[in-house]
C-alpha cells in the first residue's frame, strides 16, 4: 500500500485582499496533486474571504474558506 502525500496549509487572514489571490496561486505552483489550503479570515471588511471563495472555484475546490462573523 502506497503512502498519499498530503499537505494542508492553514492561513490566517484580516485584510488580505490585495495579496489573497497571489499567494494561492504561488502555493498552487508546486504542483501538489494532494494540497489543500484553509483560508481562516478574521472578519476581514475588504473582501479577503471572498476572493479566496472565487479563488477556490478556479482551484477545483481545494481551498476551503473559513470566516469568523464579527460580533457586535
Amino acid at each position: 500500500m502506497g503512502v498519499k502525500n498530503l499537505l494542508c496549509v492553514v492561513v490566517p487572514t484580516y485584510n488580505e485582499a490585495s495579496n489573497i489571490s497571489e499567494l494561492l496561486r504561488r502555493l498552487f505552483t508546486m504542483k501538489l496533486t494532494d494540497l489543500y489550503v484553509f483560508i481562516i479570515d478574521d472578519s476581514s471588511p475588504d473582501g479577503t474571504a471572498l476572493i479566496a471563495e472565487e479563488m477556490s472555484a478556479e482551484l477545483g475546490g481545494r481551498v476551503l474558506v473559513f470566516r469568523r462573523l464579527k460580533k457586535e
